[in-house]
């Protein structure tokens, strides 16, 4: 991290300045002003930042070029403290004096830093008035610059124990549970992102300060991988073409290759149609033949059945001639076996 001296050494000319830009936003008491400070390095309660500091101020907004690694003119960014808002009559007029200010003074914004006092964590309507400004002035894309920042955490592990007991809930789940209904409010179905960062940490202790540094890692990466968002309409429309084009040419690319692969299909397919017309054929073919079994096995069902029916006719005929003899051939045996005298 860099020292109070290197970071006041740097210019605070933003016209041509190229890094990037961080805004923090926040509720009164939230620890915007201390966030900043430890952002950019120094103590909570430097005068870095702070209202009464004589740094550059611009209305509702205090701006300072500050480091992320010591000299390292890479790592050099615009870290943006705004006014916090909690009076619901100066409120929106505070909110006018900073979009005012984000069209006029900052030409672009790379991250949005939401601070959320990790002690009082309410979605109130300021906040929502705010958020609601920042995707009109920059579309949905907004979503994809913002972090919420837990403050007011401390992260060692009796605070953690406690609050757990208190809540009963973790950490985790407390702002899980405000990040749903953020993601609620707006109907935005994205992951959300957040981090736990407790400026006023006792940096002595081995938890909190290896929490802190983990986090302070993990917001960092975000602003280095942040692409600016422009405030100013002609380049924001500038970048929107510049997009459009490199899609469309991607798309060029997918649609000459989707055009290949379909025209391969079409080949296939018609293919396949000759194929089945040649069996259609070759299957009409048998028609005939088919036909003539049909028939042939129709003649013999039917020759069949009639040399049954004749059979039937000849046996119940058979049955009633016997029937009628049988009497006949009774008597006469009767009378034969009457006729012969037994032998002595």
């Amino acid at each position: 991290m860099s020292s109070g001296p290197q970071n006041e050494s740097l210019a605070e000319d933003l016209d041509g300045n190229t890094f990037k830009k961080v805004l923090v936003v926040g509720k009164t008491g939230a620890g915007k002003s201390s966030l900043c400070n430890v952002i950019a390095g120094e103590a909570h309660d430097s005068d870095l930042f702070h209202i009464s500091a004589s740094v550059q101020t611009s209305g509702s907004t205090t701006f300072r070029s500050v480091s992320l690694n010591g000299n390292d003119k890479n790592t050099h960014i615009t870290l943006i403290d705004t006014e916090g808002y909690k009076d619901p009559e100066r409120d929106l007029a505070c909110i006018s004096d900073l979009v005012t200010e984000l069209r006029t003074k900052y030409d672009y914004v790379n991250l949005f830093v939401i601070a959320i006092s990790g002690q009082e964590p309410c979605l109130d309507g300021s906040l929502i008035g705010l958020i609601k400004i920042f995707e009109g002035m920059f579309g949905a894309e907004f979503w994809s610059r913002a972090v919420i920042v837990f403050t007011r955490l401390r992260m060692d592990s009796a605070s953690i124990k406690s609050r757990e007991q208190l809540g009963k809930q973790n950490d985790a789940e407390l702002a899980e549970k405000y990040i749903t209904s953020l993601q609620e409010k707006f109907n935005y179905k994205d992951k959300l992102d957040y981090l736990i960062l407790d400026s006023c940490r006792d940096t002595s202790d081995h938890e909190e300060e290896k929490a802190f540094q983990k986090e302070l890692g993990a917001l960092h990466k975000k602003v280095e991988n942040a692409p600016p968002l422009y405030t100013d309409v002609e380049k924001l429309l500038s970048e929107m073409e510049q997009q459009i084009n490199k899609e469309q040419q991607m798309n060029k690319v997918d649609k000459e290759q989707s055009k290949k692969e379909l025209d391969e299909l079409v080949r296939k397919c018609s293919r396949l149609e000759v194929d089945l017309k040649k069996k259609d054929e070759e299957l009409k073919k048998w028609d005939p033949i088919l036909k003539k079994l049909r028939e042939e096995e129709e003649k013999r069902g039917k020759n069949t059945c009639l040399l049954f029916k004749l059979l039937r006719k000849g046996i119940t005929a058979a049955k009633r001639t016997f029937k009628s003899l049988t009497p006949y051939i009774i008597v006469s045996g009767h009378r034969a076996s009457s006729s012969v005298s037994p032998q002595r």
